[in-house]
């Protein structure tokens, strides 16, 4: 079964690799830098996907058997990094190109450390019996996530860092401070000289992401919570025994199915077109422009066939993230196609709400 999922994985990301891969052709920069950077964070969301799914088979598949979390934890220490081996392999294809090794090793790295870190948690989790979570476990990382939503609402768009007793989380000193140390021990923040002040940085807005992606199950980064479940958790009923209602959670299962209109699609192939053509407008630096062209590039690759509602909806938010500020700056001035960005920004808000 994880082989199957492993397999997958490894189709879509190659699927997308392949596509950033033309469009720098295509584009003229083939051999840019910029390839293998675009290709890593277009295959990052398959692979935190992947994980999640990797993390909570180990569960259910040791609830099913008893066989212990531990075992099957090794079990997939030595499938999973299969996937890390061949997208690296593509990958360094294009790395070749213009050769930045250091580029390459920091994207390997940051592959392994996500692998690690999940076996990691899934086996702190869920080591002290085949369901049961380890409530302390479970308590570190529901507090963490909180803290984690309210520095990406604060600082993805800053690079200033906030003090984290500002953020209005509902966390106490202690318990901010404790979810401060999590994730800096975690690498999903920036920390600074002064105490306890923090920025998101691209691995913390990956993982808040990522769980957004999957709001009603744990995800790489927070395996013992979902965000549904902390984050959105405002449901004040006075009791749930024999309640028709239930709230998505750890073990519950809810499905939702995402469709588009042909309004819809013929929506977002406008949208790639105008952002291919026009991206080059909006007043961001290097660094995000790079971000916001592999975002399109994951857009257009979804495009070919039918699309996946919950890689679309990730790359359209990050897009959106990247670019409304810019966006903005330019509707208030005399742009040269304010037609174009008014039905972008229009475009963006309804189809990536």
């Amino acid at each position: 079964m994880l082989d199957e999922m492993v397999g997958r994985a490894k189709t879509a990301a190659q699927k997308a690799c392949t596509q950033v891969q033309s469009d720098f052709t295509v584009h003229g920069a083939g051999a840019s830098s910029r390839t293998p950077i675009a290709m890593e964070e277009c295959v990052t969301p398959i692979h935190e996907t992947l994980l999640a799914d990797a993390m909570r088979l180990i569960v259910q598949f040791s609830e099913g058997t008893g066989i212990s979390v531990p075992e099957l934890i090794e079990s997939a220490r030595d499938k999973l990094p299969a996937f890390t081996s061949e997208i690296m392999e593509r990958i360094s294809k294009a790395a070749g190109w213009v050769g930045p090794s250091q580029t390459l090793s920091d994207a390997r790295e940051r592959f392994n450390r996500r692998v690690e870190n999940a076996l990691k948690d899934v086996g702190i989790g869920f080591i002290q019996g085949r369901s049961a979570l380890v409530t302390e476990n479970s308590t570190n990382q529901s507090k963490a996530m909180r803290l984690l939503q309210a520095l990406y609402d604060a600082t993805r768009a800053q690079t200033e860092p906030v003090f984290i007793s500002t953020l209005g989380t509902g966390l106490s000193e202690p318990e901010s401070q404790a979810a401060w140390r999590y994730l800096q021990d975690r690498e999903l923040i920036d920390t600074f000289g002064v105490p306890y002040t923090a920025r998101i940085n691209g691995s913390g807005v990956d993982a808040i992401e990522g769980a957004k992606r999957r709001p009603d199950q744990p995800s790489a980064s927070f395996p013992s919570v979902s965000y549904n479940n902390i984050v959105n958790n405002t449901m004040h009923i006075g009791t749930m025994t024999h309640s028709p209602i239930q709230q998505g959670g750890i073990d519950s299962v809810q499905n939702q199915t995402v469709t588009y209109s042909s309004q819809d699609l013929a929506d977002l192939y406008r949208l790639v077109t105008e952002l291919t053509s026009h991206l080059s407008e909006l007043p961001i630096d290097a660094k995000s422009r790079q971000r916001a062209e592999a975002q399109v590039a994951t857009l257009k690759a979804q495009l070919i066939d039918e699309p996946d509602p919950v890689i679309v909806r990730q790359a359209g938010r990050t897009l959106r993230n990247i670019t409304e500020g810019a966006i903005g700056s330019l509707l208030a001035t005399a742009v040269t196609q304010p037609s174009v960005w008014i039905w972008v920004n229009e475009a963006m808000h309804r189809l990536f709400s």
